[in-house]
């Protein structure tokens, strides 16, 4: 996570450390409506290309609707090693989610960590997602990660999609607007 008052400067860091490492930039893209930036590193090892890849968030959103903002997200950072990891719970939500709310499954190398944080810390995970699924979604999905029912979780797409368009800060923000807006054409008291 990266707040993106810094992209720039974050960037310029990962292609100085990248031309100390004598990796070659082959991606740099922009996704999800500018909250995600891709940027990909190849060099060789032995003889065998590795890919080196970053991903600078900018809220973790789907299709422009923010689904943990990015004060949030920084705001629980921990200290590993010498890198600032997100907070545990918001984590394991992005591994949940990430390719759940776009593609329809959970990553195979995710659901393991994501079954063991939601049978130790089931209330903290249930929380963290009911702040945009809802409280039935979220007792339902985190009741399946515990199952590792992983094929009832992706039947839920659509509706972890809907509620998502139906609970988001970036809706509620949308809506607000859209009154101010109605409310700049209509003569007082008439809304």
């Amino acid at each position: 996570v990266v707040d993106f008052h810094y992209k720039n400067h974050v960037l310029n860091i990962l292609n100085w450390v990248a031309e100390e490492k004598g990796w070659n930039k082959i991606l740099n893209v922009d996704k999800d409506c500018g909250n995600l930036k891709s940027v990909h590193y190849s060099y060789l090892d032995k003889g065998y290309p590795q890919i080196v890849h970053f991903d600078l968030f900018n809220n973790f959103s789907w299709n422009g609707l923010t689904i943990i903002g990015n004060q949030e997200l920084l705001d629980g950072v921990y200290k590993k090693g010498n890198l600032f990891c997100v907070s545990r719970a918001n984590e394991v939500t992005i591994k949940l989610m990430s390719r759940l709310i776009y593609h329809g499954y959970v990553k195979d190398e995710y659901k393991n960590d994501i079954c063991e944080y939601a049978k130790s810390n089931t209330e903290e995970l249930t929380t963290q997602l009911k702040t945009f699924l809802g409280e039935a979604l979220a007792n339902r999905i985190v009741s399946n990660c515990k199952n590792e029912n992983w094929n009832l979780i992706a039947e839920c797409t659509s509706e972890i999609r809907q509620m998502c368009m139906k609970n988001c800060e970036s809706v509620a923000k949308l809506k607000k607007l859209r009154f101010k807006f109605q409310r700049f054409f209509s003569p007082q008291g008439m809304m």
